[in-house]
This record gives C-alpha cells, structure tokens and sequence, in this order.
C-alpha cells in the first residue's frame, strides 16, 4: 500500500495528512469521510463557523471540492498519546476558484486530533485546516 493508496484504512495516524489530501486531489469525497469520526467536527473555511455530523461535513466537503485545485502539504507534527493523536500540517491550494471565477488562494497551517478506532484505522475527530495560521 502506498499514500496514492487514498481507499484503504489509515493505520499510520502520519499517513492521514497524505491520504486525505489525495483524496481531495481525487474528488473521492467518500475516501475522505472515511476519515472521520461519526460525531466529528471541522471549520470548512477560513472564518467560517464549525460543521457537524456526516450530512453536514460531506456537504462541506463536496463544495470545498467544487473549488477545483490541488492541494499540497507537508506535516508539521503528530504527537500520540494512545489513541489520540494532536496533528499540524502546512498546506497551499493551487488552481481553485469562487462560483464566479475568482481565484481563490488558499493556504495554512492546521490544528486537528485524530482518534485510533477499534478496527485500528484512524480519524480526525476535530479538523481546523485554518487552525494554527492568519487564515483562521
């Protein structure tokens, strides 16, 4: 299995930056809700306020995708304690743009906590792509 591998369980809590940012670059929403929690929460954009629940999130997800553009990151950290892990990543989006046309620069540092499940795989169970930069 490689991080292109964006379909399979993340066993690796440092595989899941990677994998969710090539199920983006794939438009494969369900790959990227099998990456969180049922009860998860995250900050769809900068300033915008918190989404919950699977509906919700997908439909977050669907309309960031909608954007079009390719994300690139890197990791900053993932500290494990356990089952839960505190994650930062870097990440700039390319080639995206508004309804309208307009470009859209999207960049920043994110702040997330992932949990390792029973089946072992791991999720985020709070995502915050904003969390840790001026975009936030």
């Amino acid at each position: 299995m490689t991080v292109t591998d964006h379909t399979a369980a993340v066993l690796d809590v440092h595989e899941l930056h990677h994998r969710w940012e090539a199920a983006f670059n794939a438009g494969d929403i369900d790959a990227m809700m099998a990456m969180y929690t049922d009860d998860a929460v995250i900050v769809p954009g900068p300033g915008a306020p918190e989404v919950r629940g699977t509906d919700a999130i997908r439909q977050a997800l669907v309309d960031f995708v909608a954007l079009g553009g390719t994300i690139h990151g890197t990791d900053r950290f993932w500290l494990v304690a356990g089952d839960l892990a505190l994650g930062s990543g870097a990440h700039q989006m390319t080639g995206a743009h508004a309804p309208d046309g307009t470009p859209i620069d999207l960049h920043g540092i994110t702040c997330e906590i992932a949990v390792r499940g029973d089946d072992g795989a791991w999720r985020f169970l709070i995502d915050h792509p904003f969390g840790g930069s001026d975009q936030g």
